[in-house]
């Protein structure tokens, strides 16, 4: 909070910024939620956008492991609400996570982004709801929780209109 002053001291003078970008931060930071309020207060209405579900859950990314290995979370969105998810090694090793990671295989980098428009507040929901323990029947949780969201609603909604890898259009 204290990194914030010198913006919310500007703020205060002046007044909320028109419009926030926040690109490609909130998954490398150790507590989002605290930089999706901070956002609230100091703009009107902003854009979001981090690695999709799809791209941190697939593996050869960065490396042999799943995503990028400095990434703290994997972001969705349900309800409206951008989620986040503790990248804890536990999703390394678990193979429920590789059919979901590996579902945009045909689009190329067509889904490799996460994006969401705010109004007035980023709403932020941190799912590990502060456990420090994780277990193997947490994954049931993960699973429930990146399954069916508004990308996956969205990714349906478009596949129709978009043409495969080999550049043909689909009928």
């Amino acid at each position: 909070p204290r990194q914030w002053a010198p913006v919310l001291e500007y703020v205060a003078r002046h007044g909320k910024f028109d419009f926030s970008i926040c690109a490609q931060t909130l998954e490398d930071l150790p507590q989002p939620g605290l930089a999706a309020e901070f956002l609230g207060r100091i703009s009107h209405e902003g854009v979001v956008t981090t690695p999709s579900k799809y791209l941190e859950l697939q593996r050869g990314v960065q490396g042999p492991w799943r995503g990028f290995l400095h990434h703290h979370w994997v972001m969705t969105v349900k309800g409206g609400q951008l989620q986040g998810f503790p990248k804890v090694p536990l999703l390394e090793h678990e193979e429920s996570f590789d059919s979901l990671a590996n579902i945009t295989a045909d689009t190329e980098d067509l889904w490799n982004t996460l994006t969401i428009f705010w109004k007035t507040e980023l709403p932020f929901q941190d799912v590990s709801q502060g456990r420090l323990y994780w277990a193997k029947t947490s994954v049931q949780h993960y699973v429930e929780g990146l399954a069916r969201d508004e990308t996956d609603v969205a990714r349906e909604r478009a596949e129709p209109y978009l043409a495969p890898r080999t550049g043909a259009a689909k009928e």
